[in-house]
């Protein structure tokens, strides 16, 4: 798996993010793409999340004391792309929505 973004301080977490959903939760390279995602700079000591984040997850943040605070989707989350190779050898990539642009696969 290929991994690449654009978004300064925030490539790292949407990275993160996608390799967690793509490789241990099995989902697929767009569903991926397409999901809210939350970031923390550490310094200020905020979580911004996307809009429609899930609140369960929220919640538990809020309940151990964290500052969460909604950000829309176009607000500087980090676009990514990914490139996947399966067992199969079949190439599939992805490019994050929340930006302009897509991918081709040229064989």
């Amino acid at each position: 798996m290929v991994v690449g973004g654009a978004g300064g301080s925030r490539i790292t977490t949407a990275t993160v993010t996608l390799l967690f959903r793509y490789l241990f939760f099995g989902e697929d390279l767009d569903s991926v793409m397409a999901a809210r995602r939350l970031h923390h700079q550490l310094a200020p000591m905020v979580v911004d999340y996307e809009k429609g984040f899930d609140e369960t997850i929220l919640d538990g943040l809020r309940e151990r004391g964290h500052v969460v605070k909604e950000k829309s989707p176009d607000a500087g989350f980090a676009a990514a792309t990914a490139i996947t190779k399966g067992m199969d050898h079949e190439v599939s990539a992805a490019f994050d929505p929340r930006r302009g642009g897509s991918v081709e696969i040229v064989a």
